[in-house]
């Protein structure tokens, strides 16, 4: 018989460090030092909510419609790998 609480459906994916570079935009810089002061359980929405719609106003609001350009550049470097 096991111990604990059983495994929850999904896959997890631990994100490695990530440097911001001045090209990235100022957008970016924002987010990264709000998701940075964030607490863990809402680290994890404000990632899904950027992917899902940009970066605008994650913190607190759901994700949001349409998708800007620092967005896609942002989830294309993470399909590429580059982070």
């Amino acid at each position: 018989m096991g111990r604990g609480r059983p495994i929850a459906p999904g896959e997890v994916f631990y994100l490695g460090r990530l440097r911001w570079r001045p090209e990235d935009g100022p957008a970016l810089l924002t987010f990264l030092q709000e998701l940075t002061d964030a607490d863990p359980w809402q680290r994890e929405r404000m990632i899904k909510n950027a992917l899902a719609g940009g970066l605008t106003s994650q913190t607190t609001a759901g994700p949001q419609a349409g998708e800007d350009d620092e967005t896609t550049n942002l989830i294309e470097k993470l399909l590429e790998g580059e982070w």
